[in-house]
């Protein structure tokens, strides 16, 4: 697992563990925990990323006070990935232009799956 952050659209890793950016022992659940702090899914590109935005009303603690959009990066099924991007167009453009490989990727498997599946029911 990793936390990162967005710095003139570089990432930089700033945590090992979501426990440790928010300065909790531990977290049970991340989808719940985060969603408790105001964060919805907003997008999903599958085999890619999961795209969480801030409610605009939400509070949270001062560790995600300025977090705005969380990308969790789907790299493998036990493995988390966060990137942290505060509400700078800039920085969100960067992240998201640096995911297309992974975006491209996962479109390339679906369609793989996809061929294959027709494949096995013809």
């Amino acid at each position: 697992m990793a936390i990162y952050t967005v710095q003139n659209g570089q990432l930089i890793k700033v945590a090992a563990t979501l426990e440790e950016f928010v300065g909790q022992e531990l977290i049970e659940d991340y989808d719940e925990y985060l969603a408790g702090q105001g964060f919805y899914v907003l997008e999903k590109e599958v085999n890619a990323y999961t795209m969480l935005r801030r409610h605009d009303s939400a509070s949270a603690p001062e560790a995600l006070g300025q977090v705005r959009y969380i990308f969790d990066i789907e790299i493998s099924d036990d493995s988390v990935e966060y990137i942290f991007v505060a509400d700078e167009l800039g920085d969100l453009l960067a992240v998201i232009g640096q995911l297309e490989p992974l975006v491209a990727k996962g479109l390339r498997l679906e369609s793989e799956f996809e061929q294959s599946q027709g494949r096995f029911t013809r």
